[in-house]
């Protein structure tokens, strides 16, 4: 069993949600998500992905970078995040529910996925993840910019495929090179 279903009161009297147990990224490429797809889950925009990091994985540095990127670069975060414009709000108003939540003793939590039950975006998330600490851990602090992140995701297309899909589909292409070109920039609705 490789994940478990909870009651989740926050989303009333019929609200789950589904909690895998720990895995290495490499063994999600497996699992079965496209069974998730149907038209009979209803998603809220008040839910979202979270997703379990392990504290131990992390140097100081790298996780400083990784952090780094997710909270300087908000306009790409946004982008990655997959919330529409009228979910931008504030990932920084408490230790929990701030974008990437440390108070877990033995994990990070990223927080800034909407939900979805598309398996191509669950696995884009991850990929999302996997990539931008593996990044981290290799790059100078002075090398950590867009274009740098952009071009290693490109340079490892084929292990991160559903990211740089995302990435390069005919929607983001061009706010993607936005982003590079102005990579502090994001949408003025976003309060974080």
């Amino acid at each position: 069993d490789i994940a478990e279903y909870k009651h989740d009161s926050s989303l009333g009297d019929y609200g789950f949600e589904m909690a895998f147990q720990p895995i290495e990224f490499n063994a999600l490429r497996v699992i079965p998500f496209e069974e998730l797809e149907s038209d009979k889950l209803w998603i809220s925009d008040e839910c979202g992905i979270h997703i379990h990091m392990s504290r131990n994985a992390f140097s100081t540095l790298q996780f400083f970078k990784f952090a780094m990127f997710i909270y300087e670069y908000r306009g790409l975060t946004h982008l990655m995040s997959g919330r529409n414009s009228t979910e931008g709000k504030d990932v920084l108003l408490s230790p929990k529910y701030s974008a990437v939540n440390m108070t877990h003793d033995s994990t990070i939590e990223v927080r800034v996925f909407g939900s979805s039950v598309d398996a191509s975006i669950i696995r884009k998330n991850y990929e999302y993840l996997d990539s931008l600490f593996n990044w981290a851990k290799d790059t100078s602090l002075r090398g950590i910019t867009v274009k740098n992140y952009i071009n290693y995701v490109r340079e490892n297309s084929k292990k991160y495929n559903n990211l740089y899909s995302f990435l390069t589909s005919k929607d983001n292409a061009d706010k993607v090179q936005r982003y590079i070109d102005y990579p502090l920039e994001y949408p003025k609705y976003l309060n974080y």
